[in-house]
This record gives structure tokens, sequence and C-alpha cells, in this order.
């Protein structure tokens, strides 16, 4: 519940007490008009109070009567309403109304930014707003050009933040940009594994990943596809292995199908794919078992390393 403020708070407020204010006012119990006259006050201090009670206000969990002023449970439209148009006047303050957007950016679809592009911020700002933008809309990547100041803004972006975190992995992939793509590798695997993400949906832009410029890029995405979570039915994206060139030497310790054949007696059904790449697996690691990377249509192996 919000209390209405005293007289004291409104004496506060009009002297510019900062101080007094800090003291007396808690987030989550301050009227949403008093927070709205803070964000929009002249004093610099009183401004950025606003707006630190306002960004402890937004994080703070939903209550479950549902009450309109119940503490935390301001919508992403009334916070929205409370801000102020500009991206603000000072370093300090640009910063914590880019933090607050990139909230209401991952709460909301088509969330209004303030034109923070024509403002004189020094970069670190300036990868907060661009942050900010591309967490609410990751269309962006395709007209921003690729520098220091986007790869910044993408290194500090987060799975959980994002308003679809989806379509966040699937614009880094598509951009095609080496740096962007380690970047969406790693998004991609926190948001799978945090349940933001599902596997075929991870695998098909992993297997996009092997396209990749760069090749520690496609190692990790190699890596990553040999995982447990990666095996599966093939979707439409996935693709088996362009070289299928067998192995000259395979690497010490390495276990092979025609290993786990002989173990288990059924080489002559493993013979034709022993020693091939995409066959074999290192570090005593099972075989994956999805079919796009197995050489027969329908057919998902059966056999595991045996005991040495």
């Amino acid at each position: 519940m919000t209390t209405p403020p005293d007289e004291t708070i409104t004496d506060a407020l009009d002297r510019a007490d900062a101080a007094l204010l800090a003291r007396r006012l808690d987030a989550l119990t301050c009227p949403p008009d008093l927070l709205g006259r803070m964000v929009r006050h002249p004093a610099p201090r009183i401004r950025h109070l606003g707006l630190a009670l306002l960004a402890e206000r937004t994080d703070a969990p939903v209550s479950g009567d549902g009450g309109e002023d119940t503490a935390g449970a301001d919508r992403p439209a009334r916070v929205e309403h409370l801000l102020p148009d500009s991206p603000g006047s000072s370093p300090e303050e640009s910063l914590l109304l880019a933090g607050l957007h990139a909230r209401l950016a991952a709460r909301q679809p088509r969330h209004r930014l303030p034109d923070w592009r024509a403002a004189a911020l020094p970069a670190r700002v300036r990868i907060a707003w661009l942050r900010a933008e591309i967490l609410g809309d990751p269309a962006v990547l395709r007209t921003e050009p690729a520098g220091e100041l986007l790869y910044r803004a993408v290194r500090a972006c987060d799975a959980a933040g994002a308003h679809r975190p989806d379509r966040l992995v699937a614009e880094l992939v598509g951009t095609g940009d080496p740096v962007l793509g380690a970047e969406a590798l790693r998004l991609a695997r926190a948001g799978l594994h945090a349940g933001l993400l599902a596997p075929a949906f991870v695998r098909g832009r992993l297997v996009r990943l092997l396209d990749s410029p760069d090749p520690g890029v496609v190692t990790d995405a190699l890596r990553e596809l040999a995982e447990p979570w990666a095996a599966g039915p093939p979707t439409a994206t996935d693709r088996r292995p362009r070289s299928r060139q067998p192995l000259s030497s395979p690497l010490p310790g390495t276990v092979t199908p025609r290993s786990c054949g002989a173990r288990r007696r059924t080489r002559p059904v493993l013979r034709p794919c022993a020693g091939r790449p995409w066959n074999s697996w290192a570090n005593g690691r099972n075989a994956p078992t999805s079919a796009a990377w197995w050489p027969w249509p329908g057919r998902t192996p059966s056999c595991s390393p045996g005991p040495s």
C-alpha cells in the first residue's frame, strides 16, 4: 500500500532537501505521483533520488493481491508514464534512465526510447542506451554499424533481460559478424540453461554458426553441439558436415565407432562409418545421437564406450 506524503515530505521536496527525502521515503510505499514530481524536479539531486527509487520499485516483486498501489505492482505503462521524455541532463542521470528503459523494454513490446542518439553522451552512457534498444528491438542489429560501441552493448546484454531472447539470438547469428556470433553463442547457451530457449531452436542456430569465418566460434559451436542436450530428431536447419574424409590418425585416447563395435561385437554394422570424423568422439564421451550427425537416415547410434 502507498501512503500519501505528509507536510514534512512536501516541504522537503519544495526545499530540494535530498537528505531528508532519502531518509523518509521508501521505494515500495512512495506514491507514484510523488515519484513523478521527483524525476521531473529542477534539482539534479532530487531527480537522481527519484530515479533510484523508481528503479528499486520497478525491480520489486509483484504482490499476489493484484492491487494497483501494491508494492512492485506498477505496470510498465505506468512506470513509462512517470519517466521524462529526455535522455537526462547529466551522465549519471542518463545512465539511470537507460537502465530503467532497459527493464521496461524487456517487459513490454514496442517500448519507445527518448532520442538518445542526438544527445552528446559519454561512451559508457551510449553503450547503456544501445543495450536498452537492442533488448527491446533486436532488429536494430541489421542497421547498427559494427564497432566497439555495438560489441560492448551486446556484451552487456543477457538472455533474461531481453523481451524476445529467440529474436535476439537469431538477429546476432544473422549478422555474420564473428564477434556477434560469439555473443550469440553465449546468449544461446545462457537462454537454453535458463529455460528461455528451446533445444531445437538453439541447435539450429548453432549449426548456422558453423559457417562463421572465425575458427574459435566454429570450435565452440561444435563443442556445444556435442553436449547431450543437442541430441534429438533432425530439424529443417540441421545438415550433415561437408567433409566426409576419414581421419588419417585419430587422437590418442579417442573412442571411435570401430572400437565401440568391437566391444559390442557389431563391427560389420559399424564398418562403413569407422574412422570418420563426425562419428568420432574424444575424451570418453558418448557419440551424439542426433540423426543429423549419423550417416544413415532414420538410424541413431546405439553404442557407447565400454570399459577399458
